[in-house]
């Protein structure tokens, strides 16, 4: 039997854009496809998404497939972390190129971070 890993793992994309630049990003070219942001390069807090990770149902999520931990802004940071504290029914994959620009951490047991090159 096989299985898609789209169906192990959902994108959140609550924060999109990222300031990197690389030359091969496929979430820049999905994002001017269909014009999700004015510029990429800005990264924009999507708020109204933060309520998607109220569901009951659980499901491990990726909080960074169009962005960057790196570029989120502390206050992002401070209300996404308090409401996925609130739902802990969920795993949450956090992502970054520029771990040296990150000064955070988290005792959520449900919360990994990681590193992509």
């Amino acid at each position: 039997m096989t299985i898609c890993i789209k169906s192990l793992i959902k994108n959140m994309n609550i924060v999109v854009g990222c300031s990197i630049g690389c030359s091969y990003c496929y979430a820049r070219n999905n994002c001017r496809r269909f014009h999700i942001t004015d510029d990429f390069s800005v990264p924009e807090y999507m708020v109204r998404k933060l309520r998607i990770i109220d569901t009951p149902k659980p499901h491990v999520w990726l909080m960074t497939g169009i962005s960057d931990f790196s570029d989120w802004k502390p206050e992002w940071n401070a209300e996404i972390f308090r409401r996925m504290k609130s739902n802990p029914q969920h795993a949450y994959i956090f992502l970054t190129k520029c771990p040296d620009k990150i000064s955070f951490s988290t005792d959520d047991e449900n919360v990994w971070m990681g590193v992509t090159v």
